[in-house]
């Protein structure tokens, strides 16, 4: 009933709530003062909360996890609401900010087609794009674009020398391979559409940059490849920034190669 009347007068909440703040904190003040003034009351309370931690840390313990999961599952559900009513302004600032910032361009075309071939399988990433990348987004724009024809992130194509097609996402290792900086070359929109969707693996595996994926996947496969990835519904994906959400030029910067 509160807070349906408090909706209607956002101005009454925040008046009430500034008035519980000032009150919490004239307590926490009063405390304070009265602690300072008797030492050995704040040692005494201190010990007391101490033991009743470690008399019900089982206790504790449960309360923490379904705290931090109700916690999580509410801010994806407001940030999932904002991004829905706000849309096409946050849209609107991210184009504007890919075609200025190369680094952010890189990394939003790497997210956007990284979640697009996740959602296909129903599967959850392994980490975030940035953590998949092997450096940090400037680094990989340096290396893109240290080419000898000139070609720059703005205006070609990211493409992935080993196709997405080719790798089995649901293996925390060939997330890793798709959406390293090493797997990654920039090619013109012609270029890209003439590659298609060809791909030799064994002519693959002899270049240089094969080479070096495939060690780096031994070490991941160590680590990571002890079962699959969870599989998720789309409401449940809230594990990377909001800037994935869909836009007019989620596709910019991909051919059908990949």
């Amino acid at each position: 009933m509160r807070d349906a009347f408090e909706a209607a007068n956002p101005e009454i909440r925040i008046e009430r709530l500034r008035k519980q703040n000032a009150a919490t904190k004239k307590s926490y003040q009063k405390t304070v003062a009265f602690e300072a003034a008797h030492p050995e009351l704040h040692v005494a309370r201190m010990e007391k909360r101490k033991q009743y931690a470690l008399e019900n840390k089982d206790r504790y313990n449960a309360w923490r996890v379904n705290y931090n999961v109700e916690k999580k599952n509410q801010i994806a559900a407001t940030r999932r609401k904002y991004n829905a009513s706000h849309r096409e302004e946050r849209n609107a600032l991210r184009n504007k900010k890919r075609k200025s910032d190369s680094s952010f361009a890189l990394t939003d075309r790497l997210r956007c087609r990284f979640k697009k071939s996740l959602k296909t399988k129903g599967l959850r990433k392994c980490a975030k794009t940035l953590d998949l990348l092997g450096c940090t987004g400037p680094e990989a724009v340096k290396y893109l674009e240290n080419n000898s024809r000139g070609l720059k992130i703005q205006g070609n194509h990211i493409d992935h020398r080993r196709p997405v097609h080719s790798l089995d996402l649901r293996l925390p290792s060939q997330q890793k391979m798709m959406n390293h900086y090493l797997n990654l070359q920039l090619l013109t929109p012609e270029e890209n559409g003439r590659k298609g969707a060809d791909f030799d693996y064994a002519e693959w595996s002899i270049t240089d940059h094969g080479r070096e994926l495939l060690e780096l996947e031994r070490g991941w496969k160590l680590v990571d490849d002890d079962g699959e990835t969870e599989v998720v519904s789309d409401e449940d994906d809230d594990s990377d920034e909001s800037t994935e959400d869909s836009s007019e030029d989620d596709d910019e910067g991909y051919g059908s190669s990949d």
